[in-house]
């Protein structure tokens, strides 16, 4: 039967290689976390430049009926839409339909660039959790076989087999 101190040395290390298990799987889990969220911010980010050629046809439609409507309204009062101040304000709602579109697309293409810039980051922690896991695990191994190790006698690490054999300094019960 082995005496106490190599149980709690035992114990140490086993205790030790469950929270280095545990640590990788943590970080396995947060860098796989961190992988689905670049998905979901690349997938939005595709999403945005849709939905940005989406807007500007719609402003495009919108402004062509727009200046339709004020041709036909120029043409039914007699006015000639071609000439004069008519063309000036058909001219200038063309403008601002232009600087309206290109407005909502910028608009869109920050909102991408704030979804590409997120999947980067999201990137980077993927591999730093993965890494930090790693690490982690390590520092946690080290550290505790370190100490079940020092757990033994000052005699190289040699127990003996006799169950009264204690290191110094330690007396158990019958020593």
């Amino acid at each position: 039967m082995a005496d106490p101190v190599t149980w709690m040395a035992i114990a140490a290390a086993a205790g030790t290689t469950i929270s280095a298990v545990g640590a990788i799987r943590q970080g396995q889990a947060q860098q796989n976390a961190m992988n689905y969220n670049v998905q979901v911010a690349t997938q939005n980010q595709q999403i945005a430049a849709s939905e940005s050629e989406a807007a500007a046809g719609i402003l495009k439609q919108q402004t062509e009926k727009q200046i339709g409507a004020a041709t036909a309204a120029y043409g039914a009062s007699g006015v000639d839409p071609s000439q004069g101040s008519a063309s000036d304000v058909l001219q200038e709602s063309a403008r601002s339909a232009t600087l309206n579109m290109l407005t909502t697309k910028y608009n869109y293409k920050l909102k991408g660039l704030g979804f590409q810039n997120q999947a980067d980051l999201d990137k980077s922690n993927a591999s730093n959790a993965s890494s930090a896991a790693m690490l982690g695990a390590l520092g946690t191994a080290f550290s505790g076989y370190s100490k079940a190790y020092g757990m033994y006698p000052s005699t190289g690490g040699q127990l003996s087999d006799s169950p009264n054999s204690a290191p110094s300094g330690m007396n158990y019960p019958g020593t």
